[in-house]
C-alpha cells in the first residue's frame, strides 16, 4: 500500500472530527447566557423599532386628517366670507336704501318749500 493513500484517508477523518467540535462549539455557544442576553437584546430592539414606526405612522394619518378638517373648514368660511360680502353689498345698495327709507319710513324728495338753508 502507498503512505499517500492513507495520509488521503486520515485527513478526512480529521476534517470530520473538525467538523463534529465546530457543531459542538455551535451547540454550547446557543445555551451560552451571553448568546442568549444578545438574541434578547436584538428581539427587544426589533420591537422598540417597529413600535417607533407604528407610532410615527399613526401620528403621520392623523395629521393627514386634521390637515382635511382644516381644509373643509377654510372652504367653508370661504363661502360665508364671500355670502357676507354680497349680503353687506346689498344692504349697502342706495336702491335699497332709498326704497325701506319711501316704503317703511315714509321719507321721500324733498320739494322746494321743504328745503330750509341754514347760514
Amino acid at each position: 500500500m502507498k503512505p499517500g493513500i492513507y495520509n488521503l484517508d486520515l485527513s478526512i477523518k480529521r476534517s470530520s472530527l473538525d467538523a463534529l467540535r465546530i457543531q459542538r462549539v455551535r451547540r454550547s455557544s446557543r445555551r451560552d447566557p451571553l448568546h442568549i442576553l444578545r438574541l434578547l437584546l436584538v428581539f427587544f430592539l426589533l420591537l422598540v423599532l417597529s413600535i417607533s414606526y407604528l407610532w410615527v405612522r399613526l401620528a403621520t394619518v392623523e395629521v393627514g386628517y386634521q390637515i382635511s378638517e382644516a381644509n373643509r373648514q377654510r372652504y367653508r368660511l370661504l363661502e360665508e366670507n364671500r355670502r357676507l360680502k354680497m349680503e353687506v353689498a346689498n344692504l349697502k345698495s342706495p336702491g335699497r336704501i332709498e326704497r325701506i327709507g319711501r316704503e317703511e319710513l315714509g321719507l321721500h324728495h324733498p320739494r322746494g318749500e321743504e328745503i330750509v338753508r341754514v347760514k
